[in-house]
């Protein structure tokens, strides 16, 4: 594999603590739908990163969709500031930042959102491009994202990797041409991600620290 020279990451369950959190509002909004509660362990099972195939798959109607999302976002939103960075994320930002790796990152969470948290853990300086579904409505595991970064970094895919937490972070990536790393602080727990066949699969950014410096 070639030398690394950019790394893009996912967002949440990657760099930022919010898997128990996100699945907390789900657990209310199937409340709301009278669908029955779901274990951790089986959420991290049958999640799957199109949050709307999801709501399908639990019995949300469509119609529904938009007012779900609103639902989600509020109760994100009241709950902001107990989010915190996954431990070590800052560190490893810092660390590659110095050893000049270009970094971005890809998401198909809210742009708003989510420029809103890397702005205010004061780590916007660290990334060359923010790429979200409102610039990139296909969810991953459609590489577009990633592709799209890479064009805009003007970085070839045989000397970048992307980092997510889910089987569909791998997927892209691999559909995108790059390097893949999987990593067990988010939604899937790594069984599945291995599943995917990620080039890395790390348990904690200390991990991915090692492999990548």
């Amino acid at each position: 594999m070639a030398r690394i020279k950019t790394v893009i990451f996912d967002w949440d369950g990657t760099l930022v603590d919010t898997a128990r959190l996100s699945y907390g509002i789900y657990r209310h909004l199937f409340k709301i739908y009278g669908i029955p509660d779901v274990p951790w362990k089986k959420f991290r099972e049958e999640f799957t990163a199109d949050y709307h195939e999801y709501y399908a798959k639990k019995g949300i109607p469509r119609s529904e969709f938009e007012n779900a999302d609103r639902v989600w976002l509020r109760m994100y939103n009241d709950a902001e500031k107990e989010i915190r960075l996954v431990p070590g994320a800052k560190k490893l930002l810092f660390a590659l930042h110095r050893k000049g790796i270009r970094m971005g990152i890809v998401s198909n969470g809210s742009g708003v959102r989510i420029r809103k948290e890397i702005r205010e853990r004061g780590i916007s300086k660290m990334f060359k491009i923010v790429v979200t579904a409102d610039e990139i409505p296909d969810f991953k595991p459609s590489p577009k994202g990633i592709v799209y970064a890479l064009g805009a970094m003007r970085a070839k895919p045989s000397e970048a990797m992307y980092v997510g937490d889910m089987v569909e972070d791998v997927i892209a990536g691999k559909r995108a041409g790059v390097a893949t790393m999987g990593v067990a602080t988010g939604k899937h727990p790594p069984k599945k991600i291995a599943e995917a066949g990620p080039d890395f699969l790390c348990q904690d950014v200390n991990s991915v620290m090692q492999v990548l410096l």
